[in-house]
Order: C-alpha cells, then structure tokens, then sequence
C-alpha cells in the first residue's frame, strides 16, 4: 500500500519558507488515549491531607514592612559596632545611660 503524502508550507519569521511533510499514518492513529476515571473518594484520599490549618498569604501592611525595615537597622547598626575604631556596645550604653 502506498503511503500519500500531505503536504503544507508556510512562511518563517525569516523570508525563507520551510516545507513540512506528513504521511497519512500521522492522521490516521490517535497520540492518546483519554481514560476517563471517576474521582476518588476522601477516604481513599484523606492520607495525602494535612492536619495543619490553611495558611492564606495576605499582603504586608505598612506596619509590617516598617518591622522589617527597623530589624535590618538594627542589624546594621549592631554589625557596625564591631568596625575598627568604633565604641563598643558596653560603651555606648553608657553614653545612652541605658
């Protein structure tokens, strides 16, 4: 039996044309097959849950990121005590009388 040939050509993102050649075969069987299963029951299923709460994830508020902002200055400020020349952290608490 003799196989067609179907032909198609179109146009590239270039000027050049590319000519693309598919047997009969490839319309003939299909890829996949689609199996249709019915959807598990939660007791066959209730391993795979958690027991821990959801978690819903909200965008920071202003208060939030001024946190974060303090605790990066504060980290800063405390790595910047330990540079050459600088007071040590005793020291500075006297000076703060704290």
């Amino acid at each position: 039996m003799s196989e067609q040939i179907c032909q198609a050509s179109g146009q590239s993102v270039g000027t050049d044309l590319h000519e693309i050649k598919l047997g009969l075969a490839c319309f003939v069987k299909p890829a996949a097959d689609t199996v249709i299963m019915p959807e598990p029951s939660f007791e066959e299923t209730k391993h795979l849950y958690s027991n821990k709460p959801l978690i819903f994830r909200k965008a920071p508020t202003i208060q939030d990121i001024e946190k974060i902002e303090d605790e990066i200055d504060l980290k800063d400020a405390l790595k910047s005590l330990e540079d050459p020349g600088s007071i040590s952290l005793a020291d500075f608490k006297k000076k703060l009388g704290i």
